[in-house]
């Protein structure tokens, strides 16, 4: 049973942002279509030691790929989210965004012909022809390899290397590339995932047509012309990455060396060395995955923000020009001589020794990263919003080290993720406020939505013999206002923001188990949520109710010295056992704010221009059986 009392986060510190589909102001004027495009090119692959099954997976992943990049037909390089997030601000990549429009222009001309003549493309499978760089595939991470050589070589496994635009393609595929989804298989097996913090992770979408894709960025044919007669080669990094403790709140900071393949390194390389751009084909898979999600939402995450803290490992900038022509690392210089070419032809970004360790006491150090006056304000904000939503409180756990809470039983996170859905997803709540016991006025909001201290729901586990509790209620503690039901995000589902709290409280609570769990309590901001179980005939433990005698109804003027004039004339009101849980409400028409000894009707946020009238408290109400 789901029971709504009457009697997220406050309204006024809601910040409402343009979605990545409604207009925006021009940052840039958008790179426009070349007016005579680009030739078309057939390819014809040219297979060895690839399976019947494997070519085929090869040639719908080199279509899809193809798909992607059209995707990108024009770039808006001030405006659009995903050009912004992972090539720069559109000021500091203006010489080069008419380059990098062209390189996924002409990349989305390559669709494959089932006959000869067309352009040959080698597709090599199997360990047994891994034997181009020493048993690459081996290595670990490596999926696909490519490598460029002449058209009149009589092996490409051991010809040398040949970077011209009238280069032949070598593509060999290692075992794992099998492994990994088609394209819109794996969009289709994370787009509708109940945890958005996986649904809009770029990372979790990694597809075949993604990895082929990263490897037509090195074949010259494809890129080499685009690009100002330069092939583009693999990048690496060092960074300093963060780890939070668990015993206190300090980090260890780890020098670690990354290559610039995946979102997070590459939305970093964006926002710290500027000057080079990670162009790959991660732009087009963010905009693949953006047209397939609801309201073509972007995938955000990973965020490479300096307040994402405690979602991926806390990062700071990596490596920073110096005039002098040394790297610097957080203001600590490195000697390089610029870019370090290894043997198979990638680029290192600096010389480093091996990995340290260092004991950080405070907080990690990310003044390095690019201002955030280098991008247009509806950008910075998105990404700020999407940051609050990913930024879960820290649960309250029932447990302690001293013991198990008294009164409690066990749940299993089986049986409590399920009764968490339902919860969640229960209609009868949507279109609520839950509001402090002084704001119930007359059970509704001046536009029509319910108002209610909160809810609570009482769900029959271990076998009948307990219930599990799950509720949300508005907080005690100098909390003022009121927070909707369900609790709303931009470009989130309904059930977004409940889930993942409450999922926190059961996931981080009694880290050790998945069957002995007892639950607590998550507050942000004004809302609580709460999750316990108890015998089957025991009440309702969670904090939703509001039962015995709150004393009169006080009030007085409201002090403006801390609000503000706009507050002039309104009366701040408590019950008078409840004096940290108050609300604002304008002025009687005679009397003033002493004369006000009942519960008025609605709030001065609801209605300005309301002046208390007697009224009588509502009731509590069961919503749904």
């Amino acid at each position: 049973m789901i029971t709504l009392r009457r009697l997220p986060i406050l309204l006024g510190s809601t910040l409402l942002l343009l979605s990545s589909t409604q207009a925006a102001p021009a940052h840039e004027s958008p790179i426009q279509e070349r007016d005579d495009g680009p030739n078309a090119l057939w390819t014809w692959l040219k297979f060895e030691g690839c399976s019947t099954d494997q070519q085929t997976a090869i040639k719908a992943a080199h279509e899809d790929a193809v798909t992607m990049a059209e995707q990108v037909k024009t770039i808006d390089f001030g405006n659009d989210p995903g050009a912004l997030d992972y090539l720069g601000p559109s000021a500091l990549n203006k010489d080069w965004q008419s380059n990098i429009q062209s390189v996924f222009e002409h990349i989305s001309t390559f669709r494959l012909s089932g006959v000869w003549p067309g352009y040959q493309m080698n597709a090599r499978c199997g360990s047994a022809n891994d034997i181009k760089y020493q048993n690459r595939c081996r290595k670990q991470g490596v999926i696909a390899y490519q490598w460029n050589t002449k058209k009149d070589a009589t092996d490409p496994n051991t010809a040398p290397s040949y970077d011209q635009a009238d280069a032949v393609s070598n593509m060999h595929f290692c075992d794992q590339f099998f492994y990994y989804k088609k394209l819109d298989e794996a969009v289709d097996a994370v787009k509708n995932n109940d945890d958005f913090k996986w649904r809009y992770d770029l990372t979790k979408y990694k597809n075949q047509a993604y990895i082929i894709l990263h490897e037509f960025m090195h074949a010259t044919v494809m890129t080499y012309s685009q690009n100002k007669n330069r092939r583009i080669k693999d990048l690496s990094m060092y960074v300093y990455e963060y780890q939070r403790h668990d015993y206190d709140r300090g980090y260890d900071r780890k020098k670690v060396k990354w290559d610039v393949y995946q979102p997070l390194p590459c939305k970093i390389l964006a926002r710290t060395a500027r000057q080079y751009i990670a162009q790959d084909g991660i732009t087009m898979n963010a905009k693949y995955v953006q047209s397939k999600l609801d309201g073509n939402q972007y995938p955000w995450l990973p965020l490479a923000d300096r307040e994402a803290i405690e979602w991926q490992p806390k990062t700071s900038a990596m490596f920073l020009t110096q005039g002098n022509g040394t790297f610097g690392i957080n203001g600590g210089e490195l000697s390089a001589d610029d870019f370090t070419t290894n043997a198979d032809g990638s680029y290192v970004a600096n010389d480093l020794d091996d990995s340290d360790i260092i004991t950080l006491s405070d907080e990690a150090d990310t003044d390095t990263l690019a201002p955030e006056t280098d991008y247009p304000d509806t950008f910075i904000n998105q990404m700020r919003e999407f940051s609050s939503y990913v930024n879960t409180p820290d649960p309250t756990c029932a447990s302690s080290r001293s013991g198990t809470p008294s009164g409690r039983s066990a749940f299993s996170v089986s049986e409590a993720d399920a009764k968490i859905k339902d919860f969640c997803s229960d209609t009868n709540l949507y279109n609520h406020v839950f509001t402090p016991p002084i704001d119930q006025g007359c059970g509704t909001t001046k536009d029509g939505k319910g108002k209610s201290l909160g809810a609570s729901g009482s769900y029959s586990i271990n076998g009948g013999k307990d219930n599990l509790w799950i509720g949300a209620y508005f907080a005690s503690g100098g909390c003022t206002g009121m927070t909707t039901w369900p609790p709303q995000g931009e470009g989130l589902r309904a059930t977004d923001l409940c889930m993942d709290r409450l999922r926190t409280i059961m996931n981080g609570c009694d880290t050790s188990t998945t069957d002995q769990k007892y639950g607590g309590s998550l507050q942000e901001v004004c809302l609580v949520y709460q999750i316990m179980a108890v015998g089957s005939s025991e009440a309702d433990p969670t904090g939703v109710g509001s039962g015995g005698d709150h004393g009169d109804v006080k009030c007085k003027d409201t002090d403006t010295s801390i609000l503000g004039d706009s507050f002039k004339n309104t009366c701040t009101c408590w019950f008078e056992k409840l004096p940290d849980q108050t609300d604002i409400f304008g002025m009687p028409k005679s009397g003033g704010c002493g004369s006000i000894n009942f519960v008025p009707a609605w709030s001065y946020s609801e209605d300005p221009s309301y002046q208390p009238a007697d009224i009588k408290p509502v009731a509590t109400i069961t919503a749904s059986p």
